[in-house]
């Protein structure tokens, strides 16, 4: 489901089910001897049952399990064997689209009633949710009046997670909103590239001056072509100025002419700008950079929390030192455009005082152009990513505090008895409701201090921890712990 009222297959969430409502594997969550299948548990593993018209063939993934894999699930084509992958090349991939459907009311409460309809009619019990993710919508995952929330109202083991990468391009967003300056730059950006794209003739002076990197267009949805789009202008500024006028001296059209010697003047040859180009390239790549490295498929959350926790360390220094670097860094290109490097001089607007200001704070106005400039353009844009990037990556946090202890063998390894006891304790708590917990804490302890002496010692994720708990088919509760685990890391 998502922020357009479309259910989807991808319904979301998992559902850890006491049987099969049609036919089709299910998880067990109460059941400490059920086996685990040895794939990967994924939050679209909903009511798959006999949607294959089945056709996943006879033959298993390995010699000693009986699990038949999906083949029509692109999840599972990666394990396919060769007479698998020759019935999927002639009926070709299939998707159930008996679910999807279009809602009217897309707010929270609508959306929320729409999936606990589709629960209802694929026969599964909302109790049995144990993972939640969507896009990063106000209607989904809104704290308050979100889809999330109300699941979680319903069913506190639904654990929502958000989609890492989306938080980060949402962090961008932020940071485009901060002030008026923020908002025109890429806007600017953009106009730059129209200006060549229009036609080949102009394009081919574009090529004629620059020798390595293309500008892009800035899309709206893909923030790695801003990426792009930005450091294709910020190498090549006085290259790409070049080529800008010489637009305007030979283009036939009064208005390309005056708008491509607007832009190589006004904006290219500006010193401000240079500086807020060379700070937003800095911004750009340090974000999609983490994000590129968030997108891995064996991404763990722990190595997720990491990264965004150096990515917020970086923003706390760049706010301290970043600013002055900027202004050297631009400086050595203005220098190479022959343009001034100092900020232009605003003719001075005075403004009355409320009588609620505080007359110790400095007005923008009487500051130099400079450190005006620092104050209304670099600053916000920093403090707004430290802030976007602290709020939206706050619940990684709290799944790792419940969690944590499980991501890895090395971490489970170097548990004392007191700190595995507390873990266990708090895993119990947060798998209960009504009095009932998907595991027991006693239970798990003994099976996970055995596990630390019994499982190899090189370091294991938690994929390969479930991997091997299922072929020794005697950790019960350590099983249903790893499960529960993944279903979120996979959100």
């Amino acid at each position: 489901m998502d922020a357009r009222g479309t259910t989807r297959r991808e319904l979301g969430c998992c559902c850890l089910s006491d049987g099969p409502a049609d036919g089709g594997p299910a998880i067990d969550s109460t059941a400490a001897d059920n086996e685990v299948d040895d794939v990967p548990i994924d939050n679209a593993n909903v009511g798959m049952g006999n949607n294959s018209d089945n056709l996943n063939t006879s033959a298993s993934m390995n010699d000693g399990d009986s699990f038949q894999p999906d083949i029509f699930d692109p999840r599972y084509w990666d394990s396919l064997g060769s007479k698998q992958i020759d019935i999927l090349a002639q009926k070709g991939p299939k998707r159930d689209l008996s679910i999807q459907k279009d809602v009217n009311d897309t707010t929270g409460q609508g959306l929320f009633d729409v999936l606990q309809d589709q629960l209802k009619d694929l026969d599964l019990d909302i109790d049995d949710v144990r993972g939640q993710g969507y896009d990063n919508g106000s209607n989904m995952e809104g704290c308050k009046n979100g889809v999330q929330k109300k699941l979680l109202d319903l069913n506190p083991r639904a654990f929502y997670s958000a989609c890492s990468c989306h938080s980060l391009n949402l962090t961008l967003c932020d940071m485009a909103k901060t002030c008026g300056k923020a908002k025109d730059f890429f806007g600017i950006i953009q106009r730059i590239y129209t200006i060549f794209a229009n036609s080949t003739k102009k394009w081919q002076i574009l090529k004629d001056n620059i020798t390595r990197l293309t500008p892009k267009s800035v899309s709206a949805t893909r923030w790695e072509s801003r990426v792009e789009s930005v450091k294709a202008i910020r190498l090549q500024c006085a290259d790409i100025r070049e080529a800008l006028l010489q637009v305007s001296d030979i283009d036939s059209d009064p208005k390309t002419s005056s708008e491509a010697k607007g832009l190589a003047n006004n904006e290219l040859g500006e010193y401000e700008f240079i500086v807020a180009i060379v700070i937003r390239y800095e911004v750009l790549y340090a974000v999609n950079l983490v994000s590129k490295q968030l997108q891995s498929k064996d991404m763990l959350i722990d190595v997720a929390i990491e990264k965004v926790q150096g990515l917020i360390v970086f923003f706390q220094n760049y706010r301290e030192t970043g600013f002055l670097e900027a202004l050297e860094t631009a400086k050595g290109i203005a220098l190479e455009m022959d343009i001034g490097t100092s900020f232009r001089k605003r003719r001075k607007i005075k403004r009355k005082r409320h009588f609620d200001e505080n007359p110790d704070v400095p007005d923008i106005a009487t500051l130099s152009p400079e450190e005006s400039f620092r104050i209304s353009y670099f600053i916000p844009i920093v403090d707004q990513a430290i802030s976007s990037l602290t709020r939206r990556f706050e619940q990684y946090q709290g799944y790792q505090k419940m969690f944590g202890f499980l991501f890895t063998s090395e971490t489970l390894q170097s548990l004392d008895n007191e700190s595995l006891k507390s873990s266990c304790d708090n895993l119990e708590a947060a798998l209960e409701k009504d009095g009932k917990s998907d595991i027991d804490a006693n239970e798990l302890y003994a099976e996970l201090k055995f596990l630390q002496n019994f499982i190899p010692q090189e370091n294991m994720g938690p994929l390969e921890i479930l991997k091997f708990l299922k072929r020794h088919n005697s950790f019960p509760n350590a099983s249903i712990a790893y499960r529960v685990c993944l279903v979120g890391l996979w959100l």
